[in-house]
């Protein structure tokens, strides 16, 4: 099967595409940056040109750029996605793994009505309901079908929210759940591109901060984030053993370049001695000079540092 159609007017429905999917609306500049990991494709040259691609190439394009903003878990198309569940599951089918013709006509078979699922909302035959996972099968079939051109159902989002507010703005998206500092979609990006957790706005790293304490359990508060004596994330939470626990927490939304010094630890010392919390943390992007972190052990378990492998940590526990 095959597009014809006006290349400008493709890469706008690719990039269409993407938003609607992965709830995540990206720049086309953005959306070429990841394309041009992939060799020369369709999307290049002039866009006002006419142009007719096989819809493999389509989903080829649609398919890494799912991946690279971290909607989908693997680059696998959608007949692998099926042949690999069907593999997977030989055993329940009751097929011969060896037996290639048998498993075809299993995929094939499981394929179409992973189809009328899809776009019709019909219940599957007795024999694939009883398979372990099918809700995953499903999801990753649905989200990588370029058809099916409506958002995830197993999700809650409030609209599609901009890739560039990561970046450039401090609010909270519109799209965030109220009860999140940081939404998910974000957070998968970042599992994805972790290169870019540098780059994001200070003010994001601080939610980012604050999604991981609540996420484990702490009453979170994000300051102001100006004239707070540095305290950026305040966390707290009911210890039956040990009593109350208040941990406060500096960000220091930093480039690999710029490492967090020891005169920048030693006045958030001060400031956690003078709130009297129980601990403190200072979390970076970046890493702390030996000074620095020299300082931090010195203070053994009051006082402590999360540079940017623990920072990875973090994200990596918090993904879809």
């Amino acid at each position: 099967m095959h597009i014809r159609s006006l290349k400008q007017a493709l890469i706008e429905n690719l990039i269409d595409l993407i938003s609607i999917k992965s709830g995540l609306m990206i720049s086309e500049s953005k959306a070429f940056d990841f394309l041009s990991e992939i060799p020369s494709g369709w999307w290049e040259g002039d866009k006002k040109e006419i142009i007719r691609i096989e819809v493999g190439e389509f989903e080829d394009a649609f398919i890494h750029l799912m991946y690279k903003v971290g909607a989908i878990q693997n680059k696998e198309n959608l007949t692998d996605v099926v042949i690999n569940y069907v593999k997977n599951n030989c055993q329940q089918l009751s097929l011969d793994p060896t037996n290639v013709m048998e498993v075809y006509k299993t995929v094939n078979d499981l394929r179409i009505h992973l189809l009328e699922n899809t776009l019709q909302n019909k219940t599957f035959p007795e024999k694939f309901l009883q398979l372990p996972h099918l809700e995953i099968l499903i999801r990753d079939f649905k989200d990588r079908y370029i058809m099916h051109n409506e958002m995830p159902d197993s999700v809650n989002w409030n609209g599609i929210i901009p890739l560039n507010t990561l970046f450039e703005e401090e609010i909270i998206p519109d799209g965030s759940s109220p009860n999140c500092y940081f939404d998910q979609r974000y957070i998968d990006y970042l599992n994805r591109q972790i290169e870019d957790i540098g780059k994001i706005h200070w003010r994001q790293f601080e939610y980012l901060t604050g999604e991981f304490f609540q996420r484990n359990g702490y009453v979170v508060e994000v300051t102001s984030g100006r004239g707070d004596g540095g305290i950026d994330v305040i966390a707290k939470k009911e210890n039956p053993i040990s009593g109350p626990e208040m941990i406060l927490v500096q960000c220091k939304k930093y480039s690999d370049r710029n490492p967090v010094e020891v005169e920048a630890v030693r006045a958030f010392w001060a400031t956690i001695n003078d709130k009297g919390a129980t601990k403190g943390i200072v979390a970076t992007t970046s890493r702390l000079t030996s000074g620095a972190k020299d300082y931090c052990q010195a203070k053994l378990y009051r006082l402590d540092s999360v540079e940017h492998s623990k920072i990875k940590d973090w994200i990596e526990s918090m993904k879809s």
